[in-house]
């Protein structure tokens, strides 16, 4: 709502030049495609970053799963109960 007040309040005309392309449009939409494309670079970041860390984990349980050292008898530690500390029988 208050975006669509600044857009009708500023509308005198603005002479634009991005990327080349030369334009005149109102002075409150002239922040959109801005705004628009940093949007869209912040959602491309964080996708490609959780990419990224999905693959790590990925590889992390692979390598895991192929390195497991050989369980060793004897005795267990087991949680305490109530106190969420471990502590031997």
């Amino acid at each position: 709502m208050l975006l669509l007040i600044f857009i009708v309040q500023n509308d005198r005309v603005a002479g634009t030049s991005y990327l080349g392309v030369h334009g005149h449009i109102p002075l409150g939409v002239a922040p959109l495609p801005t705004a628009i494309f940093g949007v869209i670079l912040v959602v491309l970041c964080g996708t490609a970053t959780i990419i990224q860390l999905r693959i790590a984990a990925h590889h992390h349980r692979r390598a895991g799963a192929r390195a497991t050292p050989p369980r060793r008898k004897g005795r267990r530690v087991r949680p305490a109960t109530g106190t969420g500390l471990m502590r031997c029988r």
